[in-house]
């Protein structure tokens, strides 16, 4: 569930409850709720930002006994909320969309994508020319094998940082102005781009 990027540590109980009495009053045999709430639509398919929420006889999932399903009795049903570290701290981070080295953070979420991209491309090339895992490692001894890894790692390092300068150089940045991108993909906990294997 997206809820407001505004949210208080303090109302997300009474937001999950509310959530959950919609929920059962629409339909009341379903025995157990469990929730992720986000604070960014972007976010929904990656752990959690704002809270966990676990609603089931004693709080814990998987304890629905026949009984209860048949006879809908709620009796012994728990709550169970886990809300993310320095909740109000982190939204209000997140809120601010400053511009960081001329760019809007849309753009720099761009720079990230194509960042963790180049280091895919990088590695994906490494393992093509020095492959270290399926097939392509029968019958080399433990020491062909660590050779051909360092081999495939050294190259991977070299590919990286000369995609790196090349995407530094595209958008007027420095290799450190990249760095700090993803660290502050790290701290906005920007969800990891997926891409599909070629």
């Amino acid at each position: 569930m997206v809820v407001s990027p505004e949210i208080k540590e303090n109302q997300v109980r009474s937001t999950v409850e509310k959530i959950i009495a919609d929920i059962t009053s629409k339909d009341n045999d379903i025995d157990e709720i469990s929730l992720f709430l986000y604070s960014d639509k972007e976010l929904a398919n990656e752990m959690y930002d704002v809270a966990r929420a676990t609603w089931a006889p004693n709080g814990k999932l998987g304890n629905v006994t026949p009984e209860i399903a048949k006879t809908n009795n709620r009796n012994n049903y728990k709550l169970e909320i886990q809300i993310a570290e320095n909740l109000e701290q982190y939204l209000q981070k997140r809120a601010q969309s400053e511009e960081k080295f001329s760019l809007t953070e849309a753009e720099r979420r761009q720079i990230f994508k194509e960042i963790v991209a180049a280091e895919d491309r990088a590695w994906a090339e490494a393992e093509r020319k020095y492959p270290v895992s399926g097939r392509a490692t029968w019958g080399l001894s433990q020491s062909e094998l660590g050779s051909r890894i360092d081999k495939s790692t050294v190259l991977a390092q070299q590919l990286g940082d000369q995609y790196e300068d090349e995407l530094a150089k595209k958008y007027g940045l420095t290799r450190e102005q990249l760095k700090e991108v993803i660290y502050e993909s790290i701290e906005e906990r920007w969800p990891m781009p997926k891409f599909e294997s070629k």
